[in-house]
């Protein structure tokens, strides 16, 4: 709204000191000169030879420096306008993406959030400068070159125009204001009117309708809510394949004047095109010699007009005239049968007959427009406006990317045991290189899901296909500012028996939070897309299937300790027919979910007496050489680990003392079924016999995120004790902070996802929680293991390969039915399943 008005901006000269409006940033210039569009000369028509006139509203919308209709215009590098179509585009992109890629300070972070917070008004700002451009088309003025300007001082004010040829614009404000405002929400006590035209001529222009019994203009209802011939939220909003159709179709080919026959004037859909040649203006009533407008027919008797009904119109200072007006068809080539107010048999009177004229009075007029007509105008452009409005933010925004999990619902894998500290502002930072540390490889699928455009005018069907352009996903995410390495900085679960989870809040160093006020960013490397092949989809119908897609974040890690994390994928290039268009897809994933799986061969569990049982006999406590970690359904190899990775394998811990512990962080989808999980399986490798069973568990993922980015309760500035919505959702609608806990065992924390990897003297179902009375002999610390292969990173994803003791078929068939059970949202271990 800030940019529509300000696109009416002149030069701060032109002002008293206390209306000046913004500053220009790139230099004041008088806009609204820069506002005509005349489509059959391609031009303002301000000037008659186009070439000595100003640019067209159509260029200084699109920021072009040569003929608008051309298929590729060159830019104006030197342009006045710096609130154009493509500057809406340029600041739309670096919204999404804007990051100064360095060592993070919560300055820094914060700069470069509210730098992107700018971008977004400044997107919005442009468009708001285009849709003024656009709506300017609407009135017949603008789209037939005809100055209707007045301002009250400056250089401008010694070509101020006729009262007659101002009156349209100023009629339709105050139709507006005074009846909207002034009247149905007048300002508060002691404030002035809303000003409606000039201030230093107002009160001229009220006198005026008052003495034409105009002062409170009919109601402006029809242009916003359905009335009795269906109202303007029934006009179709237009849809082009280029943006600058929605100002005119005219194919550049077309010859400025002289071979245009009516037909082809009336087949072009744009909003000028209709205006330009459906209604008359007060200096333009039949054109010039030099621009002999055809349409509407000039006032001689032509068969296309119809006689309408006689009324008298008062004139200040003439008093009562009879007038006739004067009815036809306007051309609609989108919506040819729109139910227009005031139509007898289609047409509309736009004209009207003075009687006065007859008789040598109005300068021998016989035709003239009057406030009649001028409501009628705007009955019917008004609603068009508004249209094509919507459709053009509809156009802009149009690019819509649908991301998708892979099969295994698995987004990224890091080894959350490499060695990192947090610094003072709670970035969690790799000690090998100084970075962030986190998730630096991202895994999903994406397609283009961005509907064709049905041309209006000639139902076209135009694909939205992507063409040659860039890819690049952008994490969006708050932090938990209070991580620890060890996991101390997250809300734990102690153990308790069931059905109690008594959760133990983190203590922060220096009150840091546990969620980060503002939204910060990290940003892939882009890919290169050659062909629709590399983003199918854009054509309609059945959505082609997604492509697998993995983005390179090493340059700018995604923090292990992110909350409110989204990921998004944009896509820049061609777009149909648009050589620069943005499509982008948003996915809500789960926050990072900590797995950890440690030797316990301290304990082994007697199936037969179903109790734990200290190490010892044919159940010695031993070294573990490594461990495979896969995950997912159809169950994927995502990490391995041996003693070559380059410390010694999980060591088993000697009088409840350190075990060896290897420690994950995922990233995962949001279930898309109800109580859907993602499976795991741990294998442990050891080189003397026996060796210790797979384990298998599930998660649904961590959740750490508010339900509004700017979550505040009513009446408070902080947030609320954290739900734990991984256990029991919010309901719907209800203001939330999750943060779900991660689970002590043995009294240290290991993550949501627990494998303790330990003996059994069969292989049938696991043992009761390691916490379960009579309870373990506590830890006293963890050795975390720092090596391994994420083997998630591949190129191509692997199966889970077979562990070191080969499994019988019956017992790997359990283990891929209760895998496939959970990522169906069945509990294999429920009697109701």
């Amino acid at each position: 709204m800030r940019g529509a008005i300000r696109e009416d901006d002149l030069k701060a000269s032109n002002y008293a000191t206390s209306l000046r409006p913004d500053p220009d940033p790139w230099g004041d210039q008088d806009r609204p000169i820069r506002h005509f569009f005349v489509p059959q000369l391609n031009a303002s028509g301000l000037v008659p030879i186009p070439v000595f006139g100003p640019p067209s509203s159509l260029q200084w919308a699109m920021g072009v420096a040569s003929n608008p209709l051309t298929p590729a215009p060159a830019p104006d590098l030197n342009r006045g306008n710096h609130f154009s179509y493509p500057d809406a585009k340029r600041d739309f992109y670096q919204a999404l993406t804007y990051k100064v890629v360095q060592s993070p300070t919560a300055a820094l972070s914060k700069r470069d959030s509210d730098t992107r917070q700018n971008l977004w008004a400044s997107t919005m700002l442009s468009l708001g400068h285009v849709v003024h451009l656009l709506q300017d088309q609407a009135s017949p003025q603008h789209s037939r070159g005809e100055p209707h300007n007045y301002v009250c001082r400056g250089f401008f004010s010694l070509f101020n125009q006729s009262v007659a040829t101002r009156t349209y614009e100023n009629f339709i404000n105050f139709r507006v204001i005074r009846s909207k405002f002034d009247f149905d929400a007048p300002p508060p006590a002691g404030q002035p009117n809303y000003v409606s035209t000039n201030p230093c001529e107002e009160k001229r222009w009220i006198k005026m309708f008052q003495e034409s019994g105009q002062e409170s203009p009919p109601s402006l209802n029809r242009w916003l809510t359905p009335g009795p011939n269906g109202g303007v939220n029934n006009y179709p909003l237009p849809q082009f394949s280029i943006v600058r159709k929605f100002f005119t179709t005219r194919t550049n080919g077309s010859t400025m004047i002289g071979d245009q026959t009516p037909p082809e004037l009336n087949e072009r859909a744009g909003l000028g095109d209709y205006s330009n040649r459906g209604f008359y203006t007060e200096g333009n009533m039949e054109g010039s010699a030099l621009l002999p407008f055809i349409s509407p027919p000039r006032l001689s008797s032509d068969p296309s007009f119809s006689d309408g009904m006689i009324r008298t119109q008062i004139v200040p200072g003439l008093g009562n005239v009879k007038v006739k007006g004067l009815l036809w068809r306007v051309p609609d080539a989108v919506a040819p049968n729109y139910d227009d107010p005031n139509l007898v048999n289609g047409k509309a009177p736009i004209v009207s007959y003075g009687q006065w004229g007859f008789f040598g009075a109005l300068g021998g007029k016989r035709r003239i427009l009057t406030l009649d007509n001028y409501n009628q105008m705007a009955d019917m452009l008004a609603p068009r406006a508004i249209a094509y409005s919507a459709g053009l933010i509809n156009y802009f925004f149009r690019g819509k990317l649908e991301i998708e999990p892979i099969d295994q619902r698995i987004f990224a894998v890091i080894n959350q045991g490499e060695p990192h500290t947090v610094n003072a502002e709670g970035y969690p930072i790799r000690i090998s290189n100084n970075k962030v540390f986190g998730f630096e490889k991202i895994r999903l699928k994406v397609r283009n899901l961005t509907d064709p455009i049905i041309e209006s005018g000639t139902n076209l069907n135009v694909p939205q296909r992507a063409g040659v352009g860039t890819l690049v996903a952008v994490a969006r995410y708050h932090r938990n500012a209070c991580y620890k390495p060890d996991l101390t900085g997250e809300r734990q679960y102690r153990y308790s028996p069931p059905p109690a989870l008594l959760v133990d809040e983190p203590t922060c160093a220096l009150n840091l939070p546990t969620r980060t006020a503002y939204q910060e960013i990290s940003v892939s490397a882009t890919l290169n897309i050659l062909s629709e092949a590399d983003l199918p989809g854009g054509s309609g119908g059945t959505p082609p299937a997604s492509v697998e897609k993995i983005f390179d974040f090493s340059a700018d890690p995604i923090p292990v300790n992110a909350t409110d994390l989204f990921i998004q994928v944009v896509y820049r290039g061609q777009l149909g027919d648009e050589t620069d268009g943005i499509a982008v897809g948003n996915y809500d994933l789960r926050e990072p979910t900590f797995y950890a799986g440690w030797n316990n061969t301290d304990y082994a569990y007697n199936e037969i007496t179903t109790s734990w049982q200290s190490a010892g006999g044919a159940f010695p406590a031993r070294v573990m050489q490594g461990i495979r970690i896969c995950a997912g359904f159809p169950s994927k190899w995502v990490y391995q680990y041996n003693t070559s990775d380059p410390q010694p394998g999980l060591g088993f811990p000697i009088a409840g003392d350190a075990p060896g512990v290897l420690r994950l962080a995922f990233l995962f989808g949001k279930p898309a079924l109800p109580n859907q999980r993602v499976s795991f399986r741990s294998y442990p490798i050891m080189s003397v016999a026996p060796s210790a069973q797979v384990r298998l568990g599930s998660t649904a993922g961590q959740s750490r995120q508010a339900s509004m980015e700017i979550y505040a309760p009513s009446g408070a500035s902080a947030l609320p004790l954290p739900s734990n919505c991984g256990i029991t959702p919010p309901a719907a609608g209800s203001n939330v902070w999750c943060f779900d806990p991660v689970f002590k065992r043995r009294g240290l924390a290991f993550g949501e996802m627990a494998h303790p990897l330990y003996y059994s003297t069969g292989a049938g179902n696991d043992g009761p929680d390691v916490d379960a009375p009579p309870a373990q002999i506590p830890f006293g610390s963890q050795i975390i293991r720092t090596g391994g292969t994420i083997r998630f990173d591949d190129v191509t994803l692997q199966n889970c390969p077979a562990g070191p003791a080969l499994l019988s078929p019956e017992k790997q068939r359990w283990i891929e039915l209760r895998e496939a059970a959970w990522d169906l949202g069945i509990d294999p271990d429920s009697r109701s399943n």
